[in-house]
Formats: C-alpha cells, structure tokens, sequence
C-alpha cells in the first residue's frame, strides 16, 4: 500500500497540493477531525487509509501523465553540452 512506503510529510504534502489542508480533505471525504493523524499513529482505520490511497494514486497517475522521457536522446543534443566540450 502507497501509505505504509511513503514518509508521512510526502503523504500530507500531496493532500495539502490538492485540498489545500488536511482538514479540508477530511471533510470532503466525510472523515472525523483528526483521522489522518490517527493514521500516523498507528490507529487503523478502513475509512481513512482508503481515502489516502485514492489521492495517493490519482496524484502518481497525474504525475505520470505529465512526466515523459524520451531515451533517444543522447547527452551531447543539449545545446550547452557543445560549449563543454
């Protein structure tokens, strides 16, 4: 599961890019005051681990979409690469 390998600040830092806070993201996703730190805690919760994962996922895939990288280019096509040599 992405939130048992992820360090806590990265998980909150992706909730926070997208809900603007913690707590925004706890009550637009119906949760108690408080669940995603229960969470770090080590108090389990079906609900709360569920609803971290989807941002967690829907966050990868978006960064997944946006980030390409084209393997056929070599070092030397950088135009600063030239000046270096």
């Amino acid at each position: 599961m992405l939130v048992d390998g992820m360090h806590r600040e990265d998980i909150k830092a992706i909730i926070r890019k997208r809900y603007r806070s913690i707590g925004a993201f706890e009550r637009a996703e119906g949760l108690a005051k408080q669940s995603v730190s229960e969470i770090f805690r080590g108090r389990p919760s079906a609900r709360t681990k569920a609803a971290i994962e989807r941002v967690l996922r829907e966050a990868l895939e978006k960064q997944e979409s946006i980030v390409s990288v084209d393997s056929s280019l070599s070092n030397d096509a950088h135009r600063l690469n030239a000046a270096a040599h």
